[in-house]
């Protein structure tokens, strides 16, 4: 299905639903791609040694905290748009969990009450249900044709690469340290798991867009009543 294609047929989408998908989708895109550009200067210039940039990473924990609240809101909303087919239902009640666990953690970890080893856990505990929960999204947006098949697309390449490269990284972890075979192992893996984490607001910003563009209930008055 192409954009237009499905511009001319997003009639038939829940109205409330979509926007909702684009108010919520915007904030956890927008608080999600600022989260992972604070984390990518603390590890590549404050922690190798630029002190003035230490600070991003308690802005890190205070925006990641607020992007995974919004993720509550958003994977809720995107279920309603599609129906809750499948298992997308349980996925996204894992995910409210999941988010609340994680800001809870983040918050934790600035008032020093948790290490920063446990806040890791749990994090990359609600990334791996948000991996999941993509991947999900792009199946049944594939068969059901509510959302553009580029997006849907999309949705599942981030999703299984994500789950592929952290299996891949747990598995280099448990090979000799320093090894060759460790590299080859986990190397690929770090960087698709890091790759599928970037793009994951990213593809939120463009489902708001998506969102956006869909026909408004006055235009589509015209069509329902000679329907």
């Amino acid at each position: 299905m192409t954009e237009q294609m499905w511009i001319d047929t997003a009639a038939l989408i829940d109205e409330a639903a979509a926007r909702r998908v684009e108010r919520w989708a915007l904030v956890a895109g927008v608080t999600g791609c600022t989260a992972n550009g604070l984390l990518l200067a603390l590890y590549t210039v404050g922690l190798p040694g630029d002190d003035s940039y230490m600070w991003t990473g308690p802005a890190n924990d205070v925006v990641g905290a607020v992007s995974a609240l919004s993720m509550i809101p958003m994977t809720a909303a995107v279920r309603d748009l599609l129906g809750s087919p499948g298992r997308l239902r349980l996925l996204t009640q894992a995910v409210a969990v999941g988010g609340a666990a994680s800001a809870a953690g983040s918050a934790l970890l600035l008032t020093r009450v948790i290490s920063f080893p446990v806040q890791s856990v749990v994090g990359t505990g609600f990334g791996a249900l948000l991996l999941l929960w993509t991947a999900a999204v792009g199946d049944s947006a594939a068969a059901n044709e509510v959302l553009p098949q580029r997006l849907a697309r999309a949705a599942r390449i981030i999703g299984r690469a994500g789950l592929g490269g952290m299996a891949a990284a747990a598995a280099g972890a448990t090979l000799p340290k320093g090894s060759r075979a460790q590299y080859a192992v986990a190397g690929p893996g770090i960087v698709l798991t890091v790759a599928a984490f970037l793009a994951q607001p990213a593809w939120a910003l463009a489902l708001t867009r998506t969102m956006s563009r869909r026909p408004s209930a006055v235009d589509r008055a015209p069509a329902t009543e000679w329907s």
